[in-house]
């Protein structure tokens, strides 16, 4: 399979198991808070994140939250997708 190197919001929500694109940008603040990839400086309207880095992130999902807990972390999907993976 030949995958995009550039992904959009909508591409991350379905990566992660979120309905929508618009499910991952409400909690993107708080997964950037935790080490989530910024999308590339140069793209705006509609954002663009490169693959690899946010593969990355949700593979070491486990190693990045370690210490968090709280209300103030939003990201359980993105661990059990990362705990998925590995399974």
């Amino acid at each position: 399979m030949n995958q995009r190197t550039m992904i959009t919001s909508g591409d991350i929500a379905e990566i992660m198991g979120l309905q929508n694109g618009a499910a991952f940008m409400a909690r993107r603040a708080k997964l950037e808070a935790v080490g989530f990839p910024k999308p590339v400086f140069w793209s705006q309207k509609p954002y663009l994140w490169k693959r690899p880095e946010v593969e990355f992130w949700i593979d070491h999902q486990h190693e990045i939250t370690s210490g968090c807990t709280g209300p103030a972390f939003d990201a359980e999907n993105v661990v059990m997708m990362a705990k998925a993976r590995v399974a």
